[in-house]
């Protein structure tokens, strides 16, 4: 009941024309075409972006970032009226709303390992919820605009937004930009001073001398760009036709419009992200806040939206969803145990015609809790069942060296085998060529351990690959005695054939184990997923390896107990089988489990197991792993 009053009480005030604040502020004509960008001394920037503001009358008045006028919320809120999975948005958003009319706004605290994005993050929700929750009354609700007022006169007083760790300044910029949009009707002329001066001193300045010292991430091609330069993108067009601001607010803009194609060039072919499926989620989530504000403030993305991949990146992260919607969480992901919640399916859903990208984050909504405003802002009830299932059930991202295959789209309990091969050099890349995650009977049996704490010592440093979860004793791979696989390594999937539920690929690792001076290793899956079966075969030749030991590993969070050559997996009443063979290729192989104990200050691994099979070198050429499930 209440949930229905809220939405008829929202939707009657929608349709008013009469405002509670009176309109201010003047706009500007202008014309400005953008400089042709110029090449920077690292390899990695891509060619010139060349686009051309398009000539404007005027710029729409405020707000116009993301959602522009009331018949968009009014779509929005049609959808809360009869849509079950909307309507627990809204009504998770209005009691979050409650809960931050009981907090005090966010004070700027002493940097950490990650800056203070934990708090511009906080920061960045809560002016999205009041202001939508202002905008969602047609203005006229003071009690949601106080508290995002003094959320953001308190952050736009900051002594800065910590330049140091420039993701901080993107995301505030971001939020002070929606902030001052959103709320512009009732904002008086000293506080959008306030608010227009803090983008620009705090923001822009800072990100222009980023720009003039050639700082990695005006040019990289990772999350940092995307995120850096959406939130400036976002900044730029709240400010383009300011009295005060529009010279500094034009020429922010042409910087970050040549910097994110940069990072745009790397959806391509096929929309995969190299740094995983969580930094896919960032990402791209940062690249949708600029192209949607693009196309409402100006009418057009300029192009941005048109790079190659970014138009099939929603399937992207629907492959690594497994049967159980639990992703395949490779690189500096987090352990994948739930649904990941991407909200920007929604929008790419709509955007460019991915209706199973919509259909399967409904299905996510309704098994988690989550509060998240973008998800209502952009949600459709696009999207079915008969959508998902014309996907492929194999997919091979041969750029990024990465398959995925699964038995069913739609039946839960269905089998999913991931893997890889990849790059351990490139961005929150883990030394795990040749790993893989496997799921049958509705179990995630085979799982990659994720990230670990980014406020560890060097983390993203020197003793980077000194972390068990990162190295590749910590994946589902090999190792020979205790060495590393090599920092700059790649591993390719050479060979790769697939007929409905069967068949097979072969990654060569021989690179990734140079430390330990291999001729060669390569790794072979074999999959049968209707028989929810599938078998691993490593061929190892050491030609002047001097190593003395080779361990193929597995972590579980199953309870396991060995029996000679095999082992049986059990997970509530779901049981897998686990066997090798102990042939003259391999015949003084042992098989062992034994808990993973990792010390503070690595997060904890509670929980998790390690199934190996260990040998000595010098008889082990081969390993063959049968897996399959028995109950």
């Amino acid at each position: 009941m209440e949930r229905q009053v809220r939405y008829a009480v929202a939707l009657v005030l929608l349709t008013q024309t009469v405002l509670c604040f009176a309109h201010a502020g003047g706009r500007e004509h202008f014309e400005w075409s953008a400089k042709k960008g110029e090449e920077a001394e690292s390899g990695r920037r891509r060619a010139p972006f060349s686009f051309t503001l398009p000539e404007l009358g005027s710029l729409p008045d405020h707000p116009r970032l993301r959602v522009r006028d009331e018949k968009e919320l009014i779509s929005i809120l049609n959808y809360t009226g009869n849509d079950p999975v909307a309507a627990k948005l809204l009504d998770d958003i209005y009691s979050y709303g409650d809960e931050i009319l009981n907090t005090k706004p966010a004070l700027r605290p002493a940097p950490g390992p990650s800056g203070v994005l934990s708090t511009v993050r906080t920061v960045l929700d809560r002016v999205y919820i009041m202001a939508l929750l202002f905008r969602l009354t047609n203005n006229c609700n003071s009690t949601w605009y106080y508290r995002g007022w003094a959320e953001l006169e308190t952050v736009a007083k900051w002594s800065d937004w910590n330049p140091q760790h420039f993701l901080d300044v993107g995301e505030m910029t971001h939020a002070v930009a929606i902030g001052y949009d959103w709320f512009y009707q009732g904002l008086n002329s000293s506080q959008r001073m306030l608010l227009e001066d803090a983008i620009v001193e705090k923001g822009f300045k800072p990100a222009m001398a980023a720009f003039k010292q050639h700082e990695f991430w005006t040019y990289y091609d990772s999350n940092w760009n995307n995120v850096c330069n959406g939130g400036l993108i976002v900044g730029a067009l709240a400010l383009l036709d300011n009295e005060r601001h529009s010279g500094i607010a034009k020429e922010m803009l042409n910087m970050s419009m040549h910097a994110l194609p940069n990072s745009m060039a790397s959806y391509a072919p096929l929309g995969a992200w190299p740094e995983g499926p969580g930094y896919w989620a960032y990402a791209t989530d940062y690249t949708r806040y600029a192209i949607s504000s693009l196309q409402t403030a100006l009418g057009t993305d300029m192009g941005l939206g048109e790079f190659t991949g970014f138009a099939t990146t929603a399937d992207f992260n629907i492959q690594l969803q497994g049967t159980s919607l639990i992703n395949y969480n490779w690189a500096d992901d987090r352990v994948g145990e739930h649904p990941s919640d991407t909200a920007v399916s929604f929008y790419l859903a709509t955007h460019y015609n991915r209706p199973e990208a919509a259909y399967l984050q409904r299905e996510k909504l309704k098994t988690r809790d989550t509060i998240s405003v973008n998800d209502l802002i952009d949600y459709t009830d696009k999207g079915s069942e008969a959508d998902l299932e014309k996907l492929p059930l194999v997919m091979l991202y041969w750029k990024r060296n990465l398959l995925v295959a699964r038995g069913s789209w739609t039946n839960r309990t269905a089998a999913f085998l991931g893997l890889k091969g990849g790059n351990v050099s490139y961005h929150h890349s883990h030394m795990d060529l040749g790993s893989f995650v496997l799921e049958m009977g509705g179990v995630r049996w085979a799982m990659e351990l994720g990230s670990d704490n980014y406020g560890l010592p060097e983390y993203f440093g020197g003793k980077r690959f000194t972390y068990y979860r990162l190295r590749n004793v910590g994946h589902n791979t090999l190792t020979f005695d205790d060495d590393n696989q090599g920092r700059e390594s790649a591993a390719e999937i050479i060979a790769y054939s697939s007929d409905h539920n069967q068949g097979t690929a072969t990654v060569d690792l021989t690179t990734g184990y140079a430390p330990s001076n291999l001729t060669s290793v390569k790794r072979t899956f074999k999959w049968a997923l209707n028989n929810n079966a599938v078998t691993i075969e490593d061929a190892i030749t050491y030609g002047k390896s001097h190593a003395k030991t080779v361990t193929w590993a597995m972590h579980t969070r199953a309870r396991a107990m060995v029996h000679g050559t095999s082992a049986d997996l059990t997970d509530d009443h779901r049981e897998l089988h686990v066997a090798f063979d102990s042939g003259d290729k391999c015949p003084h192989a042992e098989m062992a489990v034994s808990p993973v104990d990792l010390k503070p200050p690595q997060d904890s691994s509670t929980g998790i197991f390690k199934l190996t099979i260990t040998a000595p070198a010098s008889t082990c050429s081969s390993i063959v792993v049968h897996i399959s499930l028995t109950k």
